[in-house]
């Protein structure tokens, strides 16, 4: 269930494959429950597996070689099903059930790829509410930092008049052009707007070996949400359903006399604690406060990205491209 703070990591990481030991590094330092990746480069017959993670892909099936692509990786603690979007775009959505519904939409737009404004109000007129929308653009507009604004940028932006659509970006950049040290912000992430108000929107202070910076999207629950920071959920991977059915058929054959003769506040008070003892008795409950440890991480490893941080400060300071401004 979705009682404590949601948290999700967006991230074009330019080949699955190439990237997966730094990709398991950053799920080391955030523990994300939702991972929404592009540019896989999956192809039907090789698609890569998260350990603890459920996988949903959009393969790109128009390319000679494995290219493009989305994801999306679902922590195995929540209950999730796939969306059937009817598109020509990359893109696929996922709605994560528990306490709260939310629905995850993860698209990757390329520069070749043409799309107009209807194209994106058909995904979202698909999408349950509450929504994230995640995802590279390839599009630039002042709106989300840019320094100019393209023609893919005002398609989105007419998108963005919606009442019912919010910008999450805060105007830092999410990509560093390897080729001129020139930083902008193509990756952006939306949400309903009554979902809006909840969300944390951040860049990673690390720079991977992909050009483009991962991002952190973090849902804080409803203050109403009882023990919403115990960090506990049902443990749904090997529950006993068979003993959980017959200890309800006897309760309920026991206490029958009872029943009938109880009030309709009764009888909810009655079956919510009767679901809530047998689950706990025959499904029990996990804390998500342990990350799971990364067996390769090093000493050489931790200098390296030292050094990587230092070169790319001193990138910064000698190209005077900060990466609080879109190029």
């Amino acid at each position: 269930m979705i009682s404590q703070n949601f948290n999700l990591l967006q991230w074009n990481l330019n080949g699955f494959y190439k990237k997966y030991n730094e990709l398991q590094l950053i799920i080391q330092k955030h523990n994300p429950m939702v991972l929404c990746l592009q540019e896989t480069n999956f192809n039907d017959n090789s698609i890569g597996n998260i350990p603890s993670y459920t996988g949903y892909h959009k393969n790109r099936t128009n390319a000679l070689r494995s290219s493009g692509g989305v994801a999306i990786y679902i922590s195995d603690t929540l209950y999730s099903t796939q969306i059937d979007l009817i598109t020509n775009l990359e893109a696929i959505a996922i709605t994560i059930h528990g306490k709260e519904i939310i629905t995850v939409c993860n698209l990757y737009l390329p520069n070749q790829t043409n799309f107009s404004d209807n194209d994106l109000v058909q995904i979202i007129n698909q999408l349950p509410t509450p929504f994230i929308i995640t995802g590279d653009f390839n599009s630039h507009n002042e709106l989300w930092g840019s320094l100019t604004t393209d023609k893919r940028g005002t398609t989105i932006g007419k998108i963005l008049k919606d009442d019912n659509l919010t910008l999450l970006n805060t105007g830092d950049n999410t990509r560093l052009n390897p080729h001129n040290g020139n930083f902008s912000a193509i990756d952006l992430s939306f949400s309903n707007s009554a979902l809006a108000h909840r969300i944390s929107w951040t860049v990673d202070s690390e720079i991977y070996s992909s050009d483009h910076i991962p991002i952190y999207i973090s849902i804080i629950p409803r203050k109403s949400d009882p023990k919403h920071n115990t960090g506990t959920r049902w443990n749904l991977k090997h529950p006993n359903w068979q003993l959980y059915t017959d200890i309800i058929e006897k309760e309920i054959q026991i206490k029958n006399p009872i029943i009938n003769n109880s009030t309709p506040e009764q009888l909810v008070t009655f079956f919510t604690n009767l679901i809530l003892n047998t689950a706990g008795k025959t499904i029990g409950k996990s804390t998500n406060n342990n990350k799971p440890k990364v067996p390769w991480w090093n000493g050489k490893i931790k200098t390296a990205i030292k050094l990587k941080n230092t070169a790319l400060n001193h990138l910064t300071r000698c190209t005077g491209r900060g990466r609080g401004k879109s190029g």
